[in-house]
């Protein structure tokens, strides 16, 4: 009797254990999954921001480094200068995703308006998974990086 009772103890432990691995995982935004899925949504989610003219959320979604040295009124300002009109995501390539953080590299189409032109630039975009954040632009990197 006393050897079941020790079985169960240690199968219901293990049960338990389960359960809380299993709940642990839902309700998680995708935002917070390192995946081409996720990171398709998130580009996309910041590009409608650019469309919108929303650059408070532009903003949000860039890595913390570069939200720390670049403050978010002189980047809405910034913002402000331009009109993207329009833009698609030609392809997604992750790096390092088995990482704490992995890398990846986005390549955009887009259409802007600037100055009185529209400009249909390409640009090679690149990602940094966050695990606070999810997937953030990696305006950091970026820096001194021009359209293609």
């Amino acid at each position: 009797m006393k050897f079941k009772l020790t079985t169960l103890s240690i199968f219901s432990l293990y049960i338990t254990a389960q359960l809380f691995i299993g709940c642990s995982t839902i309700g998680l935004s995708t935002r917070h999954m390192p995946d081409k899925t996720s990171l398709s949504q998130r580009v996309t989610a910041l590009w409608d921001a650019r469309v919108k003219k929303d650059w408070a959320t532009v903003f949000e979604m860039t890595d913390a480094a570069y939200q720390k040295t670049e403050s978010k009124t002189k980047f809405i300002v910034k913002g402000g200068l331009k009109e993207v009109l329009d833009f698609t995501i030609d392809n997604i390539t992750i790096s390092n995703d088995n990482s704490a953080m992995p890398t990846a590299t986005v390549m955009m189409r887009f259409t802007i308006f600037k100055a009185g032109y529209k400009f249909k630039p390409v640009i090679q975009e690149l990602w940094l998974f966050e695990p606070n954040n999810g997937w953030v632009l990696n305006k950091t990197a970026m820096k001194n990086k021009k359209p293609l």
